[in-house]
């Protein structure tokens, strides 16, 4: 196994020139996020400001058939780092004999104190093997040697309060939950080791 660090642009360069890992990783996204392009569309109406132009974007991704486009997300995610509060934001690929097992994002704020871990996914079939959990300690890692020359000082994630399995995992690489919100959502955080 091994990993593959990508800034956003570069993400976004590498789906351009390979249009086969573009549809690996939007098959990936599509088969582990099912709901969201729904949840994009119903919603877009109901938003303002901030959140309706990112969502925008985001179902400007869809392509025809409702699924998502990671190379079109790629080329339009860098236009609103200002707005979103953020700084950099880098894609991480897993990978096991050249093909896509998993995947997260993680973004630096605006402040450069904290950084967001966001859709970290695992292909079905490599599910139940502690591979989140793996991709979670490599962003800690990861994060733990960013800090050492800025200010970084935690990584914050949110996660659906009913995924007990996600929350278990999250916990034994040393999260700690900070809230749980109505909307079902728990917020947390790992303090970082420099």
């Amino acid at each position: 196994m091994y990993f593959l660090i990508l800034t956003t642009i570069e993400a976004q360069k590498l789906l351009a020139s390979l249009p086969e890992f573009n549809k690996i990783y939007s098959d990936c996204y599509n088969a582990y996020f099912p709901d969201q392009t729904e949840v994009f569309r119903k919603s877009e109406k109901k938003l303002s400001g901030i959140e309706k132009k990112y969502k925008s974007h985001m179902i400007t991704a869809l392509t025809k058939n409702g699924k998502f486009n990671m190379k079109k997300y790629y080329q339009l995610i860098p236009n609103l780092f200002p707005d979103y509060g953020v700084r950099e934001m880098y894609v991480i690929f897993l990978f096991e004999d050249k093909k896509l097992i998993g995947g997260c994002n993680f973004s630096i704020s605006m402040n450069g104190m904290d950084t967001t871990l966001t859709d970290l996914f695992v292909v079905k079939q490599f599910r139940g093997k502690g591979l989140a959990k793996f991709i979670t300690k490599f962003v800690i890692n990861h994060a733990n040697e960013k800090a050492k020359h800025n200010s970084l000082n935690k990584i914050l994630l949110e996660v659906d309060t009913n995924n007990i399995p996600a929350i278990k995992a999250y916990t034994a690489c040393g999260f700690k939950t900070l809230v749980s919100f109505d909307n079902n959502k728990t917020k947390m955080e790992y303090s970082l080791k420099f």
